[in-house]
């Protein structure tokens, strides 16, 4: 079997979900990429490179074929090569009786005092386990790659942030990461898809999102419903309650209300949002609307709507807002005032300030 580093990646974006890696592993065609997906790709190739251009003279190997580009790397760290560009390292191991060949490309190989710091770039601003466990795990792997090829452990791990600092991650020796591929192993070897609910901010950005919520639609799935979050979609599952009916069937608010499911590393109740979620369930199911409150709105002449634009939600490694828009209603009407950031550092400071971009449309 064969394994790459940026495996673990697939497993944690755009979130957390192992049937993206499922359905990867077995080629399932996917959605094209979004709009956004492409700039965020091309502004990580831009960072790349421009963290590459300051290290002057390098042995640039991404353009190598993988055989060729294995041996090369090996080639380039014995001869002591100052800076080693889109290296390639592979090693063959034994996990829970399968044979298996691990593949990595750290993007930068950097001498230091006979041995070599281990390099690569992201967009990510934040680079820790609770913001980017991937990017810990799969640099991590390429230290124990990097071990395997050269019998020397790398002198640093580091990686270049969005924000262009260079950020120290320890080395374990590959423990974490070579536990987080053993369940990546299992995940190839299942006889079927495992299960994972879907979910409108963790399935966006995907390539399978239609096809996992067009297959969740028509089996009337329970993570359908607005509030059902995801531990108790799996909490449901577990007892064998897939869809809706099978939730109304089981349930009633008393029952639903003291259910327990895993939250926050304890259990804890549905609670107060038993008698809504059934509410959702079975207005779903109906297919009518019902009106359950009129929103209370204070009466003025005028009203002003705020509106902010930026990077969707699984690209936040940007955090980028690049639209404020503003427009007044009522017997005072304004046409609609835009600003919009422009390039470069202080590209949102600009757009704020600058009046050139509050043109009425």
């Amino acid at each position: 079997m064969r394994l790459l580093a940026s495996d673990i990646v697939t497993l944690y974006r755009p979130s957390e979900c192992e049937l993206r890696f499922y359905l990867r592993a077995r080629q399932e065609p996917e959605m094209e990429l979004s709009e956004f997906d492409k700039v965020l790709r091309r502004l990580g190739i831009r960072h790349e490179r421009a963290h590459l251009a300051t290290f002057g003279a390098h042995l640039d190997l991404s353009g190598v074929p993988e055989d060729d580009r294995v041996q090369q790397t090996r080639n380039a760290i014995v001869n002591g090569v100052p800076v080693i560009y889109q290296a390639a390292f592979s090693a063959d191991t034994t996990m829970d009786g399968t044979s298996i060949n691990i593949v990595g490309y750290p993007d930068f190989l950097i001498a230091d005092g006979g041995g070599y710091r281990l390099r690569d770039s992201k967009m990510s601003l934040r680079i820790d386990e609770d913001n980017h466990p991937e990017i810990i795990l799969q640099v991590q792997l390429y230290g124990w790659l990097f071990e395997r090829t050269t019998g020397q452990q790398p002198k640093a791990i580091e990686v270049h942030s969005g924000r262009g600092d260079i950020v120290q991650v320890p080395y374990d020796g590959g423990k974490a990461a070579l536990a987080k591929l053993r369940n990546l192993i299992l995940l190839k070897n299942l006889g079927s898809e495992p299960y994972e609910p879907v979910g409108w901010s963790k399935c966006g950005g995907c390539g399978y999102n239609e096809r996992c919520w067009s297959k969740a639609e028509s089996e009337k799935s329970t993570a359908t419903i607005p509030d059902v979050d995801q531990s108790l979609a799996r909490e449901l599952h577990s007892q064998g309650i897939l869809s809706r009916t099978d939730l109304l069937a089981k349930y009633d608010t008393t029952t639903l209300e003291i259910l327990k499911r895993p939250q926050g590393g304890r259990l804890a109740k549905v609670g107060k949002k038993a008698e809504r979620i059934l509410l959702q369930a079975r207005l779903l199911e109906s297919g009518q609307e019902q009106i359950i409150g009129v929103p209370q709105i204070p009466q003025f002449e005028n009203y002003v709507m705020f509106d902010l634009e930026g990077m969707p939600p699984h690209l936040s490694e940007i955090d980028k807002i690049y639209l404020w828009g503003i427009q007044v209603f009522g017997t005072k009407p304004s046409n609609f005032m835009p600003a919009v950031a422009a390039f470069g550092a202080d590209g949102d400071k600009w757009g704020i300030r600058s009046k050139v971009n509050a043109i009425p449309v």
